[in-house]
């Protein structure tokens, strides 16, 4: 993230980097401040969302673009489509699942945690007015998951590296590690 000027500049790379530190900087505050945790939710959620993107949107973003099934504009049309959007968060992990180049991680212990960390995420932004209680050690649980993914993805696609320096690599491992200390 670059602030110079009058302008606020982010791009695919600095969103997730940038997600993860501030979900450090959230579980740094006291334990007695457990809404702390609702905001580390969100922003890893964020960062899995966006190193997800990197790892699966190959040169031209097509592979993660949402087209309906009977879409007949051509790869160009769609690509230039300013209203085209991005594939769901869950439509994303299912992809990336099929990923050949991560195809030893062991899917099947994380996708409930990161189905609850989706739905979680989609609850705290689209909140509906209700009481709500979910046991902190629960979240942890779910959280702790999507660290192991995150350093699994950071380790191991050659896609994410080739955006970040490797003293950038390195800060964001020591910030997965940190995070899960923090847990």
């Amino acid at each position: 993230m670059n602030c110079t000027g009058f302008y606020f500049r982010v791009d695919e790379y600095s969103e997730p980097m940038n997600a993860l530190f501030v979900a450090k900087e959230f579980l740094q505050h006291p334990s007695t401040d457990l809404y702390h945790l609702k905001w580390t939710l969100l922003a890893l959620h964020n960062a899995l969302q966006g190193f997800m993107i990197l790892a699966l949107k190959g040169t031209s973003c097509l592979e993660i673009t949402k087209i309906k099934k009977k879409d007949t504009r051509t790869q160009v049309e769609i690509l230039s489509d300013s209203n085209r959007k991005v594939l769901n968060f869950i439509d994303l992990y299912e992809m990336l699942k099929k990923d050949s180049s991560l195809k030893c991680f062991d899917w099947v212990q994380t996708d409930e945690p990161i189905n609850t960390l989706n739905s979680w995420r989609n609850q705290f932004v689209h909140y509906m007015p209700m009481s709500w209680s979910i046991e902190t050690m629960y979240i942890k649980n779910v959280l702790i998951s999507t660290l192991k993914l995150l350093v699994f993805l950071v380790e191991n696609h050659p896609n994410i590296a080739r955006g970040y320096s490797n003293t950038q690599i390195s800060e964001i491992k020591k910030s997965i590690s940190d995070c899960t200390t923090l847990l």
